[in-house]
């Protein structure tokens, strides 16, 4: 809908740049402009862009992986190399139709040349081009300006409400225990390399495990009290930038990745002090089994991105779940803006939403007793269901507290159980996907257990009968870490006592819900049953945030009483 009313303004000179939250999401709107293209015989252009690590055919003859390495390698290589160099010499024939990234990189690889700066050349023409967050958010987006004038452009931020998140994770930044001690190695390789910088980098990998001693989980630290205390300084933290550079060009000419940790931790600590003052940026340090971080975290969102959507002709955000708007907008640095919320196509006669009494993640620890209890019920709701289904749980230990359990009474109902893990591959979840779509066609049933926030809980699409139910275990909020402690301070310090917890804690977690939610009905066709396992979504601060569809379908039901509601229920249809 947004796509076909945004297309005539092309005519008048305008180019549309639609922004998704990763790359793999970029084909989604170019794959819809083929559609618009081959149904009403129009010829608009577009591209869904890729960055260096996807399109380097020089990486991929070299088995460099990785946007550091492979930018590096382009910086340093681009003009000796031979697709580089062919590109500029052929004149290669484009075809007049939207194009898939995939497209562009075949067409480069059968004439040889570069696919990156081919994409290049074909933005100077196209209407409209998708890309990731990356582009508009982060100071790599002068790329795309030299061909796209973002000022002629109208901006749509697809999955809107993944903004905090995104702002964050691009102004971010962090050094481990691990990656001082391979910078380290590094340092060795070079003979001109100063003793005193390698004791440096010897003396904060003894801090580093002091302080991973001291820490459970995450705590603030002095950044500069660290760095005087180790005998490093803005003059040395240039020059382990500088050898980091020689090291990664010599890597280049050994045919090897050229990345340097000794340059990522002189730009970190640069970066550290040059974010001093700043409120809304923090120094953190995290500890991770045996390795510890020491992190840069910016929390700041409006202050960051108002600025952002200043350089566009315009620009929409749409999302399935940018309820409640008015708490968006202010956090999105949005001044002024007009809103449209649809109501959703569901149909009610096709949802049931049981929301549990006398069960809740409340608290750090799920109790034995409390264990008990979702297990009962998870039981009751799979006792009824005949087809996949998923366990969206509020965190991995939530998940891992009845797993155990939940595995034997998901056997003996003859259900398939598959699990997210910490950690998990794309691939193995796009297995999982494709085990659960088999399943639902040859009439096998299937179990998911996921955390909200995880893989599996937004972004994927499982219709029909793929998946017809869902349990949500519990509200993922953010356990009340250093972290999340600071991220809500720094935001009632913005927006007051009321509203900075709401916007950083209930709003941020509620979404979660919202999209493990919505896995589940895809279409005006499909059937959903819902169990909301906790008996906080009864109150009206969450329940407000819930979708329309599940608030105007939901009856309170003792956890004790599921069972026998849900074989009424079944038996009344």
């Amino acid at each position: 809908m947004v796509l076909s009313a945004l297309l005539p303004l092309t005519k008048r000179g305008l180019k549309i740049i639609w922004a998704v939250r990763t790359g793999n999401e970029t084909d989604r709107p170019i794959e819809e402009l083929k559609n618009i293209v081959r149904n009403k015989n129009e010829s608009f252009l577009g591209i869904s862009f890729r960055g260096k690590k996807d399109m380097c055919l020089l990486a991929r003859d070299r088995n460099i992986s990785g946007y550091e390495a492979v930018s590096n390698l382009c910086n340093l290589y681009k003009e000796k190399c031979q697709y580089y160099k062919n590109l500029e010499r052929t004149n290669v024939e484009i075809p007049k139709e939207p194009l898939l990234f995939s497209q562009v990189l075949k067409i480069a690889e059968e004439s040889k040349i570069c696919p990156y700066f081919l994409q290049l050349r074909i933005l100077e023409e196209v209407d409209l081009v998708s890309m990731s967050y990356n582009y508009i958010l982060s100071p790599i987006g002068w790329v795309i300006r030299r061909y796209v004038p973002f000022r002629k452009s109208i901006l749509v931020v697809d999955e809107a409400h993944n903004m905090q998140t995104a702002v964050m994770n691009v102004n971010s930044d962090s050094i481990s225990i691990l990656s001082v001690r391979r910078a380290i190695k590094e340092a060795s390789t070079m003979m001109s390399f100063p003793s005193d910088l390698t004791d440096s980098l010897n003396s904060l990998v003894k801090i580093m495990r002091e302080m991973r001693n001291r820490i459970m989980e995450d705590d603030i630290y002095d950044p500069e009290a660290l760095m005087r205390q180790v005998g490093l300084n803005r003059e040395s933290l240039q020059l382990l930038v500088k050898f980091g550079e020689k090291i990664a060009r010599r890597k280049a000419e050994q045919g090897k990745s050229p990345r340097s940790y000794l340059s990522h931790i002189g730009k970190f600590f640069l970066a550290v002090l040059d974010s001093k003052g700043i409120d809304g940026i923090f120094n953190l340090a995290t500890r991770e089994g045996e390795n510890l971080k020491l992190e840069l975290v910016d929390m700041r969102c409006a202050e960051v991105l108002r600025y952002v959507w200043e350089e566009f002709r315009s620009v929409i955000f749409m999302s399935g779940t940018l309820s409640p708007i008015s708490a968006f907008s202010e956090v999105a640095g949005v001044d002024s803006c007009d809103s449209f919320e649809m109501r959703s196509f569901v149909d009610r006669r096709k949802v049931k939403t049981v929301l549990l009494k006398g069960v809740s993640t409340r608290g750090e620890q799920l109790s034995t007793i409390m264990r008990d209890r979702y297990l009962a019920s998870i039981k009751a709701f799979l006792s009824i269901m005949n087809g996949n289904v998923a366990i969206f749980t509020s965190s991995y230990r939530t998940q891992g507290c009845i797993l155990g359990e939940l595995a034997e009474i998901a056997a003996k109902l003859g259900f398939i159980l598959f699990s997210e893990r910490e950690g998990m591959s794309g691939h193995e979840a796009r297995e999982i996907l494709e085990s659960m779509k088999k399943a639902a066609y040859r009439g096998d049933k299937v179990v998911l257990v996921a955390p909200m926030g995880g893989r599996f809980s937004e972004g994927i699409d499982l219709p029909g009968k793929e998946l017809i139910g869902a349990y949500i275990m519990g509200i993922p909020f953010d356990r009340l870490t250093k972290r999340t402690q600071l991220y809500i301070g720094y935001y009632t310090r913005v927006y007051g006592a009321r509203k900075g917890r709401y916007y950083a804690y209930i709003v941020p977690a509620m979404r979660k819900v919202s999209q493990a939610i919505g896995r589940v009905i895809r279409s005006e066709e499909d059937y959903g049953t819902f169990i909301l396992g906790d008996e906080r979504f009864l109150k009206p601060i969450y329940n407000r945030l819930l979708p329309d569809y599940i608030r105007e379908t939901g009856e309170a039901v003792s956890w004790k009483n599921l069972g026998g509601y849900l074989e009424m229920s079944r038996e009344s249809r």
